[in-house]
């Protein structure tokens, strides 16, 4: 029999949906650029024919969004933990001053402002582009001993056992499972150190047993560092304020990793 290759047309309404979100985005990321480089692109789709039912409009950007990804993926892998300084995807030159902020930012630069940025104080300045001599253009100086050695090479190794086929879908999960048990394996033992008078009273975070719980100097090295940054800092007090009946998406990986090592030593 025959196969025949049939087309999902969704509806209408869906489509110009779709079409709408990526035009949002190309006018947000030429915005961040420049508000000159907007009008040219909403007059090529004035110009272009409306498409029939079934058609699709395909957006073309001509602006490098390599930078922008890297800094959204940055962000979403410190999960549990939100970034909570300034997080720029790509600076226009009109701001490039915003480097010389004495608080900590995530900002994605052209290459061509490179120079306006290399000056400033404590800075790590990785160059993204095709064809790169060298990946850090600048460095703090901490890079090989802040993060535990062992942990470092755990998360290396879970990465590089991607399949070089492997499609976004895998991708997406693949690259997160190397993460985040990092933090599990670092802090993953914090709700052993929150004390509380009743079960729906206010926890107290004992940072110092907190720290000291840990074996490894490396790890408690790298922890003393961590729990001084903001976004720790939110984490235990929105972790101070829940219910003690309400459990976390990070407690519950925290107890599936457990559960898993305890599988895995009762096989062997």
């Amino acid at each position: 029999m025959p196969a025949l290759l049939m087309e999902k047309i969704e509806p209408y309404p869906v489509r110009e949906i779709r079409r709408a979100l990526k035009i949002f985005d190309e006018v947000e990321k030429r915005r961040q650029i420049s508000m000159a480089m907007i009008y040219p692109f909403m007059q090529s789709l004035r110009e272009a024919p409306f498409p029939a039912p079934g058609n699709t409009v395909q957006i073309k950007s001509f602006i490098p969004d390599s930078g922008t990804e890297v800094i959204h993926a940055v962000s979403v892998l410190l999960y549990p933990f939100i970034w909570q300084h300034t997080l720029i995807s790509i600076v226009p030159q009109i701001l490039i001053d915003v480097v010389m902020a004495p608080t900590p930012y995530l900002l994605g630069v052209q290459k061509h402002l490179a120079d306006e940025v290399i000056d400033q104080g404590d800075l790590l300045v990785v160059d993204l582009s095709e064809g790169r001599k060298k990946t850090f253009i600048k460095r703090i100086g901490d890079e090989e001993s802040i993060l535990p050695h062992k942990l470092k090479e755990e998360m290396l190794q879970a990465l590089r056992n991607r399949s070089d086929k492997s499609s976004l879908e895998e991708l997406n999960r693949i690259v997160p499972e190397a993460f985040l048990p990092f933090f599990i394996k670092t802090v993953g033992h914090f709700s052993k150190h929150l004390v509380r008078n009743g079960a729906d009273t206010t926890a107290h975070f004992h940072k110092r047993n907190f720290c000291k719980a840990i074996e490894s100097k490396s790890i408690r090295h790298f922890v003393k560092q961590f729990i001084q940054t903001q976004m720790f800092d939110l984490f235990i007090q929105e972790v101070e304020q829940r219910p003690a009946s309400q459990t976390g998406f990070f407690e519950r990986k925290i107890s599936e990793y457990h559960r898993k090592m305890r599988e895995k030593v009762k096989k062997h």
